[in-house]
């Protein structure tokens, strides 16, 4: 019974670190088209907690959606 419990406890902690809850305010590295950069945003709108709409560039200010940096096409 105790090995089972481990058990939960573990896969509900590795459950936790794979869907990541992001929070207006939060930092996040996001694709900027004005500075054409990868760069830190922070966080001004979510659809839901897995999913960010709207962000704000650091470096220029300029507000708008997300591009995950990974998708940027080359």
């Amino acid at each position: 019974m105790v090995i089972y419990i481990q058990l939960l406890r573990k896969l509900k902690d590795e459950k936790d670190n794979i869907m990541q809850q992001y929070s207006v305010g939060k930092d996040v590295v996001c694709y900027c088209g004005k500075c054409k950069l990868s760069l830190s945003h922070i966080i001004v709108a979510l659809k839901d907690p897995q999913n960010i709409a709207k962000v704000q560039c650091r470096t220029c200010k300029a507000t708008h959606s997300f591009r995950d940096p990974s998708q940027k096409k080359i």
